[in-house]
């Protein structure tokens, strides 16, 4: 990951969680529904686990893997995964509010969903020196008061 910016790599990171989240789902829907707290009563279920925590999570990962390195024109698909990403913690923390299920494990949980949606919008966000047309320079250059004279 050399030589990526750290906008990159979190953007990567998101996406990557994203796609464990929806393998795992998938695969192994009784594992995920233990970590989900949920119970499943009958057969279908696993159905819905694996349809909707599953390929749902699928899909959303590999877009934000396809748009990472497609960005600008792909900056839609990643807004709107961290919105739906947004959503989910917002939704997560109604219900703390509202239920008080104030558990670590879903506050781990918020605070994961709060990284991903953040990683994702934030690797959308264009440098403003590169917005302007300038090329960035290292934070460690200093600029050459000279350099107008020397042409």
């Amino acid at each position: 990951m050399a030589g990526m910016s750290l906008r990159t790599q979190l953007a990567y990171l998101a996406a990557g969680l994203t796609l464990a989240l929806g393998l795992l789902s998938l695969l192994n829907p009784l594992l995920m529904v233990r970590i989900l707290g949920l119970e499943v009563l009958e057969p279908r279920g696993l159905s819905e686990i694996r349809a909707t925590y599953g390929m749902l999570f699928l899909a959303m990962g590999g877009v934000m893997l396809w748009a990472i390195p497609t960005r600008p024109r792909s900056n839609p698909f990643l807004r709107f995964a961290a919105l739906l990403w947004g959503a989910t913690a917002l939704g997560r923390a109604i219900s703390v509010v509202i239920d008080g299920v104030i558990t670590p494990l879903n506050l781990a949980a918020l605070a994961l969903e709060l990284l991903v949606a953040f990683s994702a919008l934030q690797a959308t966000v264009r440098d403003p020196a590169r917005r302007r047309g300038g090329r960035s320079r290292p934070v460690d250059e200093t600029p050459d008061p000279l350099r107008a004279y020397r042409g």
